[in-house]
């Protein structure tokens, strides 16, 4: 075995070492590609106590957003995606999003509730959720400060 990993070890130096050169020549141009996609749409906006609304059953919040580029195309062939932002847009998180968090704040290493954060796109509209587990009064989504110093993104793809 020793003389077989020896020999082996011999010829990949030799082999490494007799090549004169990695890069071969330049080839030819190649074709014209496709055109990429124009009109790509991007927009931010914030959620406040003020304007979402809050379910009677305390356990989710919603925005609803207008989004006219939204359309039966984009629907169907396109793309839209929201991102999420606690730092003013230095970093970015994709919807969905789910937290297991200890709510009551007892101190204690547990989880109490999942909340989860998403979102649904219909033709010029974006509704931006999020839900909870457990119930929440107003108050107390309210007090969610995490929830409120956040930025969301909208990108909308039209189709090629």
């Amino acid at each position: 075995m020793k003389k077989t990993t020896g020999i082996i070890s011999i010829l990949s130096i030799f082999l490494l070492y007799s090549c004169d050169s990695l890069v071969g020549p330049k080839g030819e141009v190649g074709p014209k590609g496709e055109d990429g996609v124009a009109n790509i749409m991007s927009t931010t906006v914030n959620l406040t106590e003020t304007n979402v609304l809050y379910s009677t059953s305390g356990n989710s919040i919603m925005k609803s957003i207008t989004i006219t580029e939204i359309t039966h195309d984009v629907l169907d062939n396109g793309m839209v995606s929201v991102f999420i932002s606690w730092d003013g847009g230095g970093s970015w998180f994709a919807l969905p999003l789910v937290f297991y968090t200890d709510i009551d704040g007892d101190g204690e290493n547990n989880i109490d509730s999942i909340v989860d954060c998403y979102y649904s796109s219909s033709l010029g509209n974006i509704d931006i959720f999020w839900d909870s587990s457990i119930k929440l009064t107003i108050s107390e989504w309210q007090n969610i400060s995490s929830l409120w110093a956040t930025t969301y993104k909208i990108i909308v793809i039209p189709p090629a």
